[in-house]
């Protein structure tokens, strides 16, 4: 017959069976239970602390990491600054030897038209003096041509032999 519910007979096995195994395990089984069981529980406490340090360092580093990215960007800061104010000195110190170079250049290009002028102007005085000689020149032969020679030659003689003569006669 099928009997649906709790029967002693059926189930006592099963209730005697498991009070045994209850009473094994507490009597044997509690202190190697207890001892694995306060083991895992040192082993995860050590864990804790180990992960607490790993964190206190990370948290070290972390500030560490960040006050060196500070200092890297203040560094950076005054770099860019200083290589602005290099570049100013360069840019001023290139401009003032230009300035130099260019008066320089001035002076030397009025030095030689300076010079070109007064080439130029020896270059016209003597072309100046040839063509005025060639001109005096021509004008002499002119006037010489239409003097009476013959007559300036005796003027001349007669004046030698004046001056030849002693003055006492």
């Amino acid at each position: 017959m099928e009997a649906h519910g709790f029967s002693l007979r059926e189930h006592g096995f099963y209730i005697i069976n498991f009070a045994v195994l209850l009473y094994l395990l507490v009597r044997y089984g509690r202190s190697p239970l207890k001892k694995a069981l306060n083991d895992r529980a040192d082993r995860i406490e050590k864990r804790m602390v180990e992960a607490g340090r790993q964190m206190d360092a990370a948290a070290k580093e972390l500030e560490t990491a960040q006050a060196r990215a500070a200092s890297l960007e203040r560094d950076r800061a005054e770099m860019a600054a200083r290589l602005q104010e290099e570049a100013r000195r360069l840019s001023d110190s290139i401009a003032q030897r230009a300035e130099r170079e260019q008066e320089k250049i001035r002076k030397s290009g009025q030095q030689a038209l300076e010079n070109e002028k007064l080439r130029i102007e020896k270059a016209v005085q003597s072309e100046i003096a040839a063509a005025a000689l060639a001109k005096a020149e021509e004008k002499l032969k002119t006037q010489w041509r239409s003097l009476n020679q013959p007559e300036l030659a005796r003027e001349f003689v007669a004046g030698l032999e004046k001056a030849a003569a002693p003055e006492g006669k």
